[in-house]
């Protein structure tokens, strides 16, 4: 009897130790439980700031766009007007008549500066091969004629713009002891649309010469050239 005693002992301290270390398991079981719960919790929660943020950004950006194409409609407006002539069925744009610049960044006198364009319709079936680049003056004589191309700068490229033609306009200035003639000049060049694509993303100041004139336009001006490609579609 008392070896059945002992033996029923046993399998009490057995089984006891058998279900200590069952509920060791299961509490840590629940620990690991209420741990991974945390962290999915703590994911989630990163997981809609991070939507959050997303959406912010998306809006945003879709808040730069609409700004960035109300600035090029703006710009469009400023720079530029379209006119279609019905009895020639031809469209016009033409460019806003900008003063130019002296390299030191005055104006310079009696001295300006435009874009045009011409095509046949309402609507153009393409883009152009160039646009027309104007430089008008006042009283300067025949300083210009014999002129044959207008180059500007861009860092280290010369972008070279060929006349295609020239006129002027004779006025007759009194003076006290002779009357001189001075001309209004004006000189039509050829802007290709590569060319005038280069001029819009020049990132600073433009150099510019036409014969012995050496001229600037600020980068404020060259939104000009920034239009016209907009207008245009020629990215």
């Amino acid at each position: 009897m008392q070896r059945t005693l002992l033996a029923g002992c046993c399998v009490l301290m057995i089984m006891s130790a058998t279900v200590r270390a069952a509920d060791s398991e299961v509490e840590q079981l629940r620990k690991e439980n209420a741990a991974l719960k945390a962290r999915v919790a703590e994911l989630e929660k990163q997981l809609g700031v991070a939507q959050q943020q997303n959406q912010q950004l998306v809006q945003e950006k879709q808040a730069i766009v609409q700004q960035q194409t109300q600035d090029k409609a703006d710009a469009r407006a400023y720079y530029l007007a379209k006119d279609y002539d019905g009895d020639e069925n031809e469209t016009e744009i033409a460019s806003r008549v900008l003063p130019m610049q002296t390299t030191k960044g005055g104006t310079l006198r009696r001295h300006w500066l435009s874009l045009a364009d011409h095509y046949k319709g309402k609507e153009r079936s393409g883009p152009p091969a160039s646009v027309d680049l104007y430089v008008q003056t006042y009283a300067t004589g025949i300083a210009y004629r014999d002129v044959e191309q207008i180059v500007f700068n861009v860092g280290a490229e010369s972008i070279v713009c060929p006349v295609k033609h020239y006129s002027s306009s004779m006025r007759a200035v009194p003076t006290t002891r002779r009357r001189e003639r001075t001309d209004d000049e004006t000189v039509k060049a050829e802007l290709s649309i590569d060319n005038l694509k280069k001029l819009a993303a020049a990132p600073g100041e433009i150099v510019g010469h036409m014969g012995t004139l050496e001229f600037t336009i600020s980068r404020e001006q060259a939104n000009l050239f920034r239009a016209m490609v907009d207008e245009l579609g020629v990215k």
